[in-house]
């Protein structure tokens, strides 16, 4: 097991499309607005965004520079990247999880440069429009 961030430990094994996949260690709680919180359960497993493995595209949106952001928005949008049978809905829309990501993005310490911010969520919202997801 190699635990590279505080709260995620990568797995043995890869997932779909042969990534990395990363167990949330402690359970992750994000203060959004007064009285809206995510949090993320302890044992979810995440691929930190599934990015297009194009080397301009990796240039600009690297998920493991910044991997708190992208694990809160696979929870928010329910991906599961276990295949044990088992669905889970999150209760978030696609909006909501979108938005979530690009507010966190730009609260991100070290500082994340605005239009990486601008373009991961200008990306997202396109291919969920494309999608037809909400």
């Amino acid at each position: 097991m190699t635990v590279v961030y505080p709260f995620l430990e990568a797995l043995p094994f890869a997932g779909s499309r042969g990534e990395t996949l990363w167990k949330v260690r402690k359970e992750i709680r994000v203060k959004l607005a007064p009285r809206w919180y995510v949090q993320v359960p302890e044992g979810y497993v995440s691929n930190l965004g599934t990015i297009p493995r194009i080397p301009f595209v990796r240039w600009i949106v690297s998920p493991s520079d910044f991997p708190g952001p992208f694990v809160i928005h696979d929870f928010m949008t329910s991906e599961d990247h276990v295949d044990d049978g088992v669905d889970f809905d999150s209760g978030y829309t696609r909006w909501q999880a979108d938005s979530t990501l690009y507010q966190l993005l730009i609260d991100y310490e070290p500082k994340i440069a605005w239009w990486k911010s601008w373009i991961i969520w200008f990306a997202l919202r396109s291919y969920a429009r494309l999608k037809g997801l909400k």
